[in-house]
């Protein structure tokens, strides 16, 4: 696993996000922004270790733009799926299983 990629929180903001100095503007421990380009929103905020995330956390909860909070949310990435164990038909639906329920309405 990359340090980076624990080293991110999630940011949604009550007003649209105008450029990366604006988030970095928010606490001096981001190092870098991704906004995504089709959301205005939220970003993601990239911190150098985890301790300074967790500092940021704190610091982040207690600002308020236009009288709201912000939401921050630690971002994890996924373990890839190929990893995971296939569930065996008792775990999970079956085709036979959806179809009689299908059949019951």
């Amino acid at each position: 696993i990359k340090s980076s990629e624990v080293n991110k929180l999630y940011i949604r903001l009550p007003i649209n996000i105008k450029d990366e100095v604006f988030i970095k503007d928010l606490h001096p421990n981001i190092v870098k922004v991704q906004i995504p380009r089709q959301k205005k929103r939220w970003c993601f905020a990239e911190f150098r270790s985890k301790e300074e995330l967790l500092e940021a956390i704190e610091d982040l909860k207690k600002i308020k733009i236009n009288n709201k909070s912000i939401h921050i949310k630690r971002w994890y990435k996924k373990s890839n799926r190929k990893d995971k164990p296939k569930p065996t038909p008792s775990e999970g639906a079956t085709t036979e299983s959806l179809e009689t329920l299908l059949n019951q309405n």
